[in-house]
């Protein structure tokens, strides 16, 4: 399964494309290099809220066109959705 950052970079490069424009052009929209957006494609490099933001301007769409409908790979973390350093007395484990 893709991690999240894979299922981005594949949705912002499908979007670039259908919208015709070139990756260096892309990337000088952004206001990056092109293999910084290459990576970003690739899933190698993250999307920050920032650059999301200026990629979402230059590719109309919202930010949740990234994620309705993924299928990722959440990873290992702690899912239960407490921390895991706090308990019942306030103190660090």
């Amino acid at each position: 399964m893709p991690t999240i950052d894979e299922v981005i970079g594949r949705r912002l490069r499908a979007r670039r494309e259908d919208m015709g424009r070139s990756a260096e052009e892309f990337a000088n929209d952004l206001g990056i290099t092109i293999g910084e957006l290459y990576r970003i494609e690739a899933g190698l490099r993250r999307l920050g809220a920032d650059l999301m933001g200026e990629a979402c301007s230059v590719l109309d769409v919202l930010p949740t066109y990234f994620f309705d409908n993924a299928d990722f790979d959440a990873g290992d973390g702690n899912d239960s959705g407490e921390r895991e350093d706090d308990d019942d007395t306030g103190s660090r484990h």
